[in-house]
């Protein structure tokens, strides 16, 4: 990548993150004795920085970039961010792209929409490690991606490398491969999108060697309720997926959230004992003023008692 390149994007970087800062100041600035927006007014605070003041931001690594966008999912910062990186000048020299933000959302759920992204369809050739916020248990608003959004965005980085997202890849609809993609990290969400049944049966990721999956959620959350797509991964589609051409290939798996019994993980660790295979419990958190409610389970938060 030339240099002349790289000080191309990273100028466009920085008119957006002014415009963005002017649109902030026209919303939230008062005006002076001229009628002009009084920067100085701009809220200061903590809250508004963290939350409020969205932000992007570059770093050089040699003869690429690595981008962050940290903000809310919607208004003048998510709007230029798409802006942005819809931009091929921007796009090309992009190595490492991170996308987080604040704990908000509406209706409990922070959902990343990538469709101007989309539309435009460009394409990240340089880019090696994609991050998109997942979703901590403590989360009032859990973390999503748009349907259909991130099976058509993988299909414009071919170069990915490591991946982390907030929620299983759906493999039905997902039309590409990721040759390079060695480390995969997939979020829980309500639903497990039937990912691994479907990942036993695909070919889209030759290099895999490590998988973290998140099971679906809403068995904490509801049990014994919701459809087949929001109850939990049963145990035959594991077993399916430990016996796959792509498991085989793998040295490590991590289990979230998953709704197995201890004889159940050691089969799965018999068919593979040559994996790194390890569990983590992280459901969601629970209110306790919920608790009176009897549709409300917590009771996987009390080991204790």
């Amino acid at each position: 990548m030339d240099s002349k390149d790289i000080e191309t994007a990273l100028t466009l970087i920085g008119d957006t993150q002014q415009r963005i800062n002017q649109e902030l100041i026209a919303e939230y600035c008062d005006e002076d004795d001229d009628g002009e927006f009084d920067a100085a007014s701009l809220p200061r605070g903590g809250y508004f920085i963290e939350n409020d003041h969205p932000r992007i931001s570059a770093c050089h690594l040699g003869d690429m970039l690595a981008l962050e966008y940290f903000g809310p999912d919607y208004g003048p910062g998510w709007d230029g961010f798409l802006e942005l990186t819809a931009n091929p000048d921007v796009a090309n020299t992009i190595g490492d792209l991170r996308i987080g933000g604040p704990d908000q959302g509406a209706n409990g759920i922070r959902t990343y929409d990538f469709e101007e992204l989309l539309r435009k369809g460009t394409g990240f050739p340089m880019l090696r490690n994609l991050w998109i916020r997942p979703s901590d248990p403590g989360d009032h608003n859990y973390s999503g991606i748009a349907d259909g959004h991130l099976e058509k965005l993988l299909g414009q980085m071919p170069a990915l490398e490591q991946l982390t997202i907030p929620r299983p890849i759906d493999l039905k609809n997902m039309n590409t491969e990721l040759p390079n993609l060695s480390m995969l990290s997939t979020g829980s969400e309500y639903r497990h999108y039937h990912f691994v049944e479907r990942m036993a049966e695909s070919n889209s990721f030759p290099a895999l060697v490590y998988l973290d999956f998140g099971d679906a959620l809403e068995p904490w959350m509801s049990p014994g309720e919701g459809s087949e797509d929001y109850c939990a991964t049963p145990f035959a589609h594991y077993e399916k997926f430990a016996q796959s051409k792509v498991a085989e290939q793998m040295w490590g798996f991590r289990l979230r959230n998953a709704c197995l019994s201890k004889a159940e993980y050691q089969k799965l660790q018999a068919i593979r004992p040559d994996w790194q295979f390890s569990i983590v419990l992280a459901p969601p958190h629970s209110y306790v003023s919920h608790w009176e409610n009897a549709d409300i389970p917590y009771e996987y938060l009390l080991p204790n008692g």
